[in-house]
């Protein structure tokens, strides 16, 4: 046999031992979906807070317990569209509706403007104790429905 076909078979047998087997594909695993938030009412109750005087502003508050961490949702509607009533949401160190207003305490959010519902929305990293503050400025008593919700 001649040097020219012995290398030439010997080629056609190496190629045909490269690729050409079959091997079983590996599955992609399918990811776990993320399971889709869950909102939860963890306060709604009727409130009311004093009419304003011509001098001074209103304050009431409201102690809620968030009981673990995640998204949380207060809201205040309240009677009368004239009216203007404010929210803010501090700890409960705060001790005087002025303080809470006006920045002096460590405040997890406000809504100061003329909507209706006031409506402060923050991330809890963990259980907490809140203070709802409301602060009327208008010359009426005014009542209304107060909720917080936990989104986790």
């Amino acid at each position: 046999m001649n040097c020219k076909c012995v290398c030439g078979y010997l080629l056609l047998l190496a190629l045909a031992g490269c690729g050409g087997g079959s091997s079983t594909p590996t599955a992609t695993p399918t990811p776990t979906p993320t399971p889709a938030p869950v909102t939860t009412s963890i306060f709604s109750q009727g409130f009311s807070v004093a009419a304003a005087t011509r001098d001074f502003a209103a304050a009431g508050f409201q102690d809620v317990s968030v009981p673990s961490s995640g998204r949380v949702d207060v809201s205040f509607d309240w009677t009368f569209a004239s009216s203007d009533l404010d929210m803010v949401v501090t700890r409960t160190d705060c001790i005087s509706g002025a303080s809470a207003y006006s920045g002096n305490c460590f405040a997890f959010g406000s809504d100061k403007s003329t909507r209706k519902p006031a409506r402060v929305t923050f991330d809890s990293t963990g259980a907490v104790v809140i203070r709802v503050w409301i602060v009327n400025f208008a010359q009426v008593q005014e009542s209304g429905v107060m909720n917080v919700l936990l989104t986790r």
